[in-house]
């Protein structure tokens, strides 16, 4: 998005990234590093798994951000291995897809 690409309809632009950063050893240098060093979206999400997978030691990364799901078919065909649960609230029950 950075480079000036069309949003996806109905994207809200949040003014942050990545609230709690200490907590998952990111700082904006390393952001701004991963940014510079990839080509597109889904070099930097690769970049961010890798360093959280292990920073902390983790084989899975929840992201829960309401603006992601304009991503969800992308990330579903070019993040190998990625796997995506959509929970939806539908007046106080939870389904799941």
């Amino acid at each position: 998005m950075r480079i000036g690409r069309a949003r996806p309809a109905g994207y809200i632009d949040v003014p942050v990234f990545m609230t709690h950063r200490e907590h998952y050893r990111i700082d904006d240098q390393l952001i701004e590093r991963w940014l510079a060093e990839s080509s597109s979206a889904t070099q930097f999400v690769t970049a961010l798994k890798d360093h959280l997978h292990s920073a902390l030691d983790c084989h899975i990364v929840l992201e829960k951000s309401p603006t992601n799901v304009y991503c969800f078919r992308q990330a579903s065909e070019t993040l190998d291995g990625a796997r995506i649960v959509h929970l939806i609230r539908t007046g106080g029950t939870w389904s799941c897809r």
